[in-house]
């Protein structure tokens, strides 16, 4: 603890409160950037939700209905289908 306090009697007071100030200082930066960058991303990802996913739901519902309605025409007994006609 001794050579501690001889360190700080080392360097002049200024100096001292002056890496104070500015590590101080860079913590709050970080924090408050950490802070905004969360509330930023929080806004974008959930305007990006409630503004695309309807229309993603709807091409989903689309799609299903494409398919839904290739399996119905699939089942479906082919006319033009020469297979189906008799061989001489």
């Amino acid at each position: 603890m001794e050579r501690l306090i001889g360190l700080t009697e080392m360097f002049p007071p200024g100096l001292i409160t002056g890496i104070k100030d500015l590590s101080t200082g860079s913590v709050g930066a970080v924090k408050w950037t950490y802070s905004k960058s969360r509330n930023l991303t929080w806004i974008v990802f959930s305007s990006a939700a409630i503004l695309f996913l309807p229309v993603n739901i709807d091409n989903y519902t689309d799609v299903r209905q494409f398919f839904e309605i290739q399996r119905q025409d699939s089942a479906k007994p082919n006319v033009f289908n020469k297979s189906h006609y008799r061989q001489c």
